[in-house]
């Protein structure tokens, strides 16, 4: 039976409109791709959230993969955090699966210097009963590892849980942990799912 919710931050629970942070950077339409190249889809960009390189080495790093645009790299690495505010309908959700008896945890790639200006923001974090965010255990989602820190972290069993986030390969990794899975395409769609499931799977029904 389905006791424990867990949840991703990024897309989930979080804004994180990449795309139109660059705009308002002032990245011009067909800059946006060749900075998201060397910016949220490098290989740098994880390894910012393993928590494994410091702000200055990634910017340099970020910069390297497109030396023409180290001026638009830099204005969008320095105002992004502005755009990744929680999405309004995140307390709420919590709440009342909270109100029901589940218990909340997280489960999230972020990097130390991101998450640690933006938690205050969260409110809905206080209605967690643990979280697990990658940069300080040194391990990213979809790696088996940070899955395993959670269930032993907290003393969860993975057929008891249920993991929500918005990449397919994430779900994959859970659903080979034995827990189950949803994949967040939207709010409306994973909340119809996540309440099919606990009528049929979950404690509280």
């Amino acid at each position: 039976m389905i006791n424990n919710i867990v949840f991703d931050l990024g897309h989930v629970l979080i804004q994180f409109p990449w795309r139109e942070c660059m705009k308002k950077a002032g990245i011009k339409e067909e800059d946006i791709e060749r900075v998201a190249s060397a910016t949220v889809n490098s290989p740098y960009w994880g390894e910012n959230d393993r928590g494994v390189i410091r702000d200055d080495e990634l910017l340099e790093k970020f910069i390297s993969l497109a030396p023409d645009k180290a001026k638009e790299i830099t204005d969008f690495v320095n105002t992004i955090t502005e755009f990744m505010g929680p999405f309004d309908y995140s307390y709420s959700w919590l709440k009342s699966l909270k109100d029901r008896g589940y218990n909340i945890y997280i489960l999230s790639n972020f990097s130390d210097t991101n998450f640690n200006k933006l938690k205050p923001s969260y409110t809905f974090l206080e209605l967690a009963d643990g979280m697990v965010i990658s940069y300080l255990y040194k391990c990213v989602k979809p790696e088996r590892e940070i899955y395993d820190l959670l269930l032993n972290k907290y003393s969860l069993t993975a057929e008891e849980c249920v993991f929500i986030d918005d990449r397919e390969d994430n779900i994959e990794a859970a659903l080979s942990r034995g827990m189950y899975g949803i994949v967040f395409k939207s709010y409306d769609d994973a909340n119809g799912k996540l309440q099919t499931l606990l009528s049929e799977k979950g404690i509280f029904g």
